[in-house]
């Protein structure tokens, strides 16, 4: 009994193989981004070293643990929670799907868009435009890039407020300061 399915294998391989080069390509006037991810990249950390000294150390941080929102009416792609403090994401790969073919440019020069591939180590100091172009090419969906990040060390306070000569709960108020108290 087996042996009859060893030697209908081929055959139902070989005709599984015929029918997908039969299958036409489907081509849609749609086109948009539906995910979009970064890869790994490195954050500049401030600790302390085993002799007691500051130093800096790069650590690995994954694109994934902030996700993207894709805002379709307005053509917007972020981030709602800002990535770390130092992070380098002047050389980062992205993750992309869509529906169509994505290319991308800098906004400061729109003319040298190019294909997007999975590969490629984009510049996200800079302003970003992703393209999208439907499979039948008569439709161009353009969106911004906007990556999010922490801009104030996370350990330190900014007072930013006004000093403390003019808050009223402190108007009229002298202080003495005496020498011989501990």
């Amino acid at each position: 009994m087996r042996g009859r399915f060893i030697f209908l294998l081929p055959a139902v391989l070989l005709l599984n193989v015929s029918c997908f080069d039969d299958e036409e390509k489907t081509t849609s006037p749609q086109a948009a981004i539906t995910s979009f991810s970064l890869g790994y990249y490195n954050v500049k950390v401030y600790d302390i070293n085993t002799d007691r000294k500051d130093t800096i150390v790069y650590r690995r941080e994954g694109g994934a643990m902030f996700p993207f929102t894709i805002d379709q009416v307005h053509n917007r792609i972020y981030n709602t929670d800002s990535l770390s403090y130092g992070s380098k994401i002047d050389s980062v790969t992205v993750s992309v799907s869509s529906i169509g073919t994505v290319a991308y440019s800098y906004a400061d020069n729109p003319d040298s868009a190019v294909i997007w591939e999975s590969t490629d180590y984009i510049d996200f100091t800079r302003d970003l435009v992703f393209y999208v172009v439907s499979t039948d090419g008569t439709f161009l969906r353009a969106y911004d890039v906007d990556v999010n990040m922490h801009k104030v060390f996370p350990d330190s306070l900014i007072w930013s407020g006004p000093d403390s000569l003019n808050f009223p709960a402190l108007a009229g108020i002298s202080s003495v300061v005496r020498s011989d108290t501990v």
